[in-house]
């Protein structure tokens, strides 16, 4: 009965997002209040590098704590209340999403495509390559610094792709929030320019203009994706959107 419980539990959680491993982990160690690896082991059969990736994606995104006990690392569920607002977030990606849905009910046909995984920033950088001619641009809207760069799989997409854009004088305008560090970025993009609003928050979507074409870059690393969208009325909108902003930005120099 217990066991079957459990399972239910492990469903639910990963309805809101974990993955099976990170579910599985979670209710052992809620089960046992606490827990060293070697307990989950024993009773979550998984592989040992299984377990501390899905504890350490866990521990950084704030569901559980790492302490020490009898020269032991052990783990404890900090506040389950973190689960709800993790699915918030979700929600406000989603209503982020919105106006661009809602300004395509309009005549000019436009496509939509939906894209998950690392595989879709590949598919989104060989797009722009493919679109863009010599000497044009594109444009980011809420870029990230070291948060993109430590994006697993996808900077070393970026660094390739920025060296092909290099080639072709495609260059890349930036704005992003104050307080970020983007000294890699600027290294692997000399044909990159940044600028900066007031105000520190960073959140997981960012939106690339270039062409006829919408991108939203999801950089979630539990739910990596993109949805682009294709239409010359929506892209034109975004751009001068973009364009004020860019007016009203700072210049973030070059170290």
């Amino acid at each position: 009965m217990q066991e079957n419980s459990n399972n239910s539990v492990i469903q639910q959680l990963e309805e809101i997002g974990l993955s099976n491993h990170e579910a599985a982990l979670y209710v052992e160690i809620l089960r046992n209040g606490e827990a060293s690896v070697g307990i989950l082991l024993e009773n979550v059969k998984l592989h040992r590098e299984q377990a501390y990736r899905a504890l350490k994606r866990m521990e950084e995104s704030g569901l559980i704590r790492q302490f020490e006990k009898r020269k032991r690392a052990y783990f404890a569920v900090t506040d389950p209340d973190i689960l709800i607002k993790r699915v918030e977030e979700k929600v406000k990606v989603a209503e982020a999403i919105q106006p661009i849905l809602k300004g395509m009910h309009q005549r000019q046909p436009h496509v939509v495509r939906v894209g998950e995984g690392v595989g879709s920033f590949e598919a989104l950088f060989e797009d722009v390559l493919t679109v863009l001619k010599k000497n044009d641009e594109y444009l980011i809207l809420g870029g990230q610094g070291r948060g993109f760069n430590q994006l697993e799989g996808v900077w070393p997409l970026f660094e390739k792709y920025t060296k092909l854009f290099t080639k072709r004088n495609i260059s890349l305008r930036m704005i992003a929030f104050e307080g970020q560090d983007f000294s890699e970025q600027f290294a692997a993009q000399p044909l990159l320019e940044v600028r900066e609003l007031p105000g520190a928050y960073v959140g997981p979507v960012a939106t690339v203009i270039f062409a006829n074409k919408v991108a939203l870059e999801v950089m979630d690393p539990d739910n990596i994706s993109i949805v682009s969208i294709e239409n010359k009325k929506i892209a034109d909108s975004y751009r001068q959107q973009f364009e004020a902003l860019w007016k009203l930005a700072v210049p973030v120099a070059r170290s």
